[in-house]
């Protein structure tokens, strides 16, 4: 059976990456959505409250003449974004909350507190959880602040950290339902979680959740220590706010398994990416061996997700370069293959690269002490430039979750493949 070059494979996926950024960019989507935001908006007053690390490309897909009918229109994003044209800008912290992002949503939050309109379009996407925050007032801006940084460097579940959140947060978790005055909200979400759940998104702001998470009891005591009163319930079900996943990992990593040109299988493998990398790249590996023992052929393979990654030293490199290392060190020397872990975003940790893109030919090339080095020195942003595969897009003004393109051709050796 012919196999796909591996100069062809390369070209494939860095071009199949290219265009689903340009083509999945949260201004195209917007743009998509004019319809729908219209019919909103119609024959009201009527804000606009974007939040997030796609909330600017998704305020330049708005036409000028909503920007410009709204009462109010804010945009909240990360610092050194900048400012889409229409909009009250302000710019807070990632991926921790700082001094910016209190400061901008202390004065966000009066402005909406005062804000008179019948309607809210509010633009949601992923970073919104430390871009808009405002502590209950028994914990300082700076206890908050280190105790994000605890939850979220020592590798704590998203549910747990979201709950810390909920009860030590004026504004998250739906709270402002109650606190404004809107009669309806419309939310237009970009999701970077798993499951897609509009009430995890950025800690959803206008969307309660269950909040029925048990926090480790480690954890318990600090928020024990941080005791407040709550002001009264969000409001009841028949005023929650209409909501769309507009742009999700699910359709990111669709659209590009369709993007590519073959006549080998496909397969996708869902919301695949969960749990800590280094239990996650072996699980990859025999998830996929198995798909192909079962179509008896080469095929190209995608899927979503979001992995954690513990960080043991003071390199370059994020969670998807640290994936591909490790899926470096699981392939076998006789498997053919292509595999890529990439930030959707553009911002594989502070990597500077998206992610990394390895294949047999790299594997042949390094030996697992050498991988080893790099990944202790949590320097594997590093070891994809070295290897000359760093996948490097830039800022994409996105944020969905972590998306995996690759192709599988079994081994070398096999009858079938010769």
């Amino acid at each position: 059976m012919m196999l796909t070059s591996l100069p062809e494979r390369r070209k494939m996926i860095m071009d199949t990456v290219m265009r689903s950024i340009d083509e999945l960019s949260p201004k195209s989507i917007m743009e998509g959505k004019t319809q729908d935001v219209s019919r909103f908006i119609a024959a009201s007053r009527y804000s606009i409250f974007a939040v997030g690390k796609a909330s600017v490309e998704m305020c330049k897909g708005l036409k000028r003449q909503i920007i410009g009918g709204a009462a109010k229109a804010i945009c909240l994003s990360p610092l050194g974004y900048e400012d889409p044209e229409g909009f009250a800008s302000f710019h807070g912290n990632h991926p921790y909350p700082g001094k910016e992002s209190f400061s901008s949503s202390k004065v966000i939050l009066n402005e909406l507190l005062a804000d008179n309109s019948q309607n809210l379009l509010f633009l949601l996407s992923g970073g919104a959880s430390s871009l808009f925050e405002v502590p209950v007032e028994d914990i300082t801006d700076q206890q908050y602040l280190e105790l994000m940084k605890k939850l979220i460097t020592a590798d704590y579940p998203i549910d747990v950290i979201n709950e810390v959140r909920c009860q030590l947060s004026r504004v998250k978790c739906g709270k402002m339902l109650r606190l404004t005055r809107y009669e309806k909200v419309k939310i237009m979400a970009i999701s970077d979680v798993p499951g897609d759940d509009i009430s995890i998104i950025g800690s959803n702001p206008f969307y309660p959740t269950a909040r029925d998470v048990k926090i480790p009891d480690e954890i318990e005591k600090v928020v024990e220590a941080i005791r407040h009163s709550e002001d009264g319930d969000v409001r009841n079900m028949e005023t929650l706010p209409d909501y769309s996943i507009i742009l999700s990992g699910h359709i990111y990593s669709s659209k590009m398994l369709e993007e590519i040109s073959t006549d080998s299988p496909k397969v996708n493998f869902g919301e695949v990416i969960s749990g800590n990398v280094k239990d996650l790249a072996p699980y990859l590996m025999r998830l996929i061996r198995t798909r192909y023992s079962e179509l008896k052929r080469p095929f190209w393979f995608t899927g979503h997700g979001e992995s954690t990654a513990n960080v043991t030293g003071d390199g370059r490199g994020g969670r998807n370069t640290y994936l591909s290392s490790l899926i470096l060190k699981e392939a076998e020397k006789d498997e053919v293959f292509s595999f890529l872990s990439f930030a959707t975003d553009g911002s594989d940790g502070n990597s500077g690269l998206a992610g990394f893109l390895v294949d047999e030919q790299i594997r042949d090339i390094l030996d697992a002490s050498t991988i080893n080095e790099f990944i202790r020195n949590s320097n594997t942003g590093e070891l994809a430039v070295k290897c000359g595969t760093g996948v490097r897009t830039g800022p994409t003004g996105n944020n969905v979750s972590d998306v995996i393109l690759g192709y599988y051709g079994g081994r070398t050796d096999e009858d079938s493949l010769q």
